[in-house]
């Protein structure tokens, strides 16, 4: 190994463990380092991409500004450069394409770019990245992009989340959703009602009304990964 690669290991390695602290400054500044010793370094985008996303508002996503999102896609686009078989590097930038928005969250409020959403998180499940996440954000996306004709679309994924992780509230709390504009009241009921049993937070920390860390967990972003 190099010394300029084992330097960039050791920032990275330094970097990881910042963000595990919640110091997403310190993480920033480790990632930086490991990428100027060594710029081929994918991992260390992604994770400055994350970090970054983090820093703009630790542990909140509703305030995430739209700077820190253009900052984060470009770190995830690298990551995925350099690495054209990264799952994760296309789930994270998904993830970050979901949520963006101009400093608010959702759809109600934000300015998501659902399609790229989905088209990243499509090529994450086609390089074998098929977890219960995967399926329920692209589910999500189809979702929030309010077209009748996509419905279906988000009922199945979310359906196939639920298969490969029964006990996933976010997965039940989104399907209702779908129930909901299928004009199905009744299934759209159970499955808040199973959401709230699996996930009694949900009750006063509604997705759709503050944000919260229970939003976070729904996003995916979590370290380490």
């Amino acid at each position: 190994m190099t010394t300029s690669n084992s330097g960039s290991k050791y920032y990275f390695n330094e970097g990881i463990q910042s963000a595990r602290m919640a110091d997403y400054e310190s993480a920033v500044k480790n990632f930086d380092e490991a990428i100027a010793l060594d710029p081929g370094n994918a991992e260390a985008h992604r994770n400055r991409g994350k970090a970054v996303l983090f820093g703009g508002s630790p542990r909140i996503m509703k305030y995430v500004r739209p700077k820190h999102y253009r900052k984060a896609i470009a770190d995830f686009s690298r990551a995925i450069v350099l690495n054209p078989n990264n799952a994760v590097a296309y789930l994270d930038r998904g993830m970050a394409f979901l949520w963006r928005g101009e400093g608010k969250l959702f759809h109600r409020w934000g300015k998501g770019d659902y399609t790229k959403a989905i088209a990243d998180f499509s090529h994450a499940i086609e390089l074998g990245r098929n977890d219960a996440q995967c399926f329920r954000l692209r589910g999500i996306a189809y979702l929030l992009l309010k077209d009748p004709e996509l419905i279906r679309l988000a009922y199945s994924d979310l359906n196939q989340a639920i298969k490969l992780e029964p006990t996933g509230a976010a997965s039940y709390w989104w399907r209702r959703y779908c129930f909901a504009q299928m004009g199905n009241e009744a299934a759209a009921e159970i499955d808040y009602k199973k959401a709230i049993e699996l996930d009694p937070k949900l009750r006063t920390n509604s997705v759709w009304k503050e944000a919260s860390d229970t939003d976070v967990r729904f996003a995916g972003f979590e370290w380490p990964e």
